[in-house]
């Protein structure tokens, strides 16, 4: 009986700190112009189609998350990230825009993670409403 109970109390408590979720972002054709441009800064990209609410559903601000996040048909993330302060005290950004417009924060609005992926590499996300970057 002990045994049965351990099994259900360990069970139950894996689920609570632990979550599993599955995403798929296209890739995305870019035009000549938007092609030129990025290959100016970068040697090897993908432009891909995020779905950011959706991808905010998938993963979890409160817990540790395994995220399967497939990129196209020839790209596939396995990571495990759980939410964390990565900023440090003197934590400043700035954003440019498309215009050239710069704006400059101080705190962040948004939840950032850190995790590593399952060949170990390190996993840092910032995600908000319409904004995600990684590294």
């Amino acid at each position: 009986m002990k045994a049965k109970l351990l099994f259900i109390v360990l069970s139950v408590c894996t689920c609570l700190g632990f979550s599993q979720e599955r995403l798929t972002s296209p890739k995305i054709p870019a035009s000549s112009e938007v092609q030129k441009k990025i290959s100016e800064t970068l040697t090897e990209y993908d432009l891909i189609d995020v779905n950011i609410p959706e991808f905010l559903s998938s993963i979890s601000s409160q817990k540790e998350t395994r995220l399967i996040w497939n990129i196209g048909e020839t790209k596939t993330f396995d990571m495990q990230v759980h939410p964390t302060k990565i900023t440090s005290p003197s934590f400043e950004a700035e954003i440019v825009n498309e215009s050239g417009n710069r704006l400059t924060l101080k705190e962040l609005d948004f939840v950032t993670y850190k995790g590593y992926l399952d060949n170990n590499d390190a996993v840092r996300l910032t995600i908000d409403d319409d904004f995600l970057y990684g590294s």
